[in-house]
């Protein structure tokens, strides 16, 4: 369960992000590696 809000979470953040022309994120969750149109920071790696 958690994990089904965690997706709809990223999915909105990625939508938001498209909708304002936005294509870094700085995040510690890899999941948004997957998006192929972002450019994805993650501090410490």
């Amino acid at each position: 369960m958690i994990r089904d809000h965690s997706v709809a979470n990223d999915s909105l953040i990625v939508g938001v992000m498209r909708g304002h022309k936005l294509h870094s994120l700085a995040t510690h969750d890899g999941g948004f590696l997957r998006v192929p149109t972002l450019s994805v920071w993650m501090p410490g790696r």
